[in-house]
């Protein structure tokens, strides 16, 4: 900052004193704009932003604050200036959601009906006996579980695991356009969220639970 004060010949002092929500920064933020040839950005801009973030940044980088970085240099390239930190963060989020969007529709769209109806089964709970006593679970959580200790029964219940997921009849291109950290992402998010938790339509179990080709709620 002393630096840069030297340079315009003004005291360091005076950035405290200065006024940063009046007409003032406003006639000088347009000086400046003009001196170094950039420009505001537009509502155009922005969503060409949002178009640019989606297609070539979100697929193989969605960590916030490296994304929000990835918006500075490319408004440095353009010679625009950025535009406030609240329109960044929203300009994010709305590329993030974009993104999705787009992976889930090319996900739905490899997949059987018979693909879809296995997959809507994992997410669906089943009903308990009513000796057992247990709360209603759905499948996936049991494919998530820890296996325990090595033994028969185990190795038995690892196979019949894998077998139901062999069932489901996944294409092998299923995942091929989608980025190795996307798919890290998206695998993460499944290890650790209930089931009802990745969706967003009403559920048998009277929860807001995806099915396959609904966009997954944004990355956080």
């Amino acid at each position: 900052m002393t630096h840069l004060a030297s340079r315009v010949g003004v005291p360091a002092e005076a950035y405290v004193a200065y006024d940063w929500r009046g007409r003032t920064i406003k006639y000088h933020r347009a000086q400046i704009r003009t001196a170094v040839d950039f420009r505001e950005t537009s509502v155009e801009d922005a969503d060409k932003l949002v178009d640019w973030l989606t297609n070539e940044v979100v697929p193989r980088e969605r960590a916030l604050d490296r994304v929000r970085s990835a918006v500075y240099a490319r408004c440095r390239e353009l010679r625009l200036e950025p535009p406030t930190l609240e329109r960044i963060e929203r300009l994010v989020r709305s590329a993030l959601a974009s993104h999705e969007q787009q992976v889930s529709t090319a996900v739905r769209g490899r997949l059987s009906t018979k693909s879809v109806e296995a997959l809507d089964g994992l997410l669906t709970p089943t009903k308990p006996s009513v000796a057992d006593g247990e709360l209603a679970r759905a499948p996936l959580v049991e494919l998530k579980a820890d296996p325990g200790p090595a033994g028969l029964a185990s190795v038995l219940a690892e196979i019949a695991k894998l077998q139901r997921l062999c069932a489901i009849g996944l294409p092998s291109d299923l995942f091929a356009d989608v980025a190795p950290k996307a798919r890290q992402g998206y695998r993460q998010r499944v290890q650790v969220e209930e089931p009802c938790e990745l969706c967003r339509l009403p559920s048998r179990c009277g929860r807001r639970c995806w099915r396959p080709g609904q966009p997954f709620a944004p990355v956080s």
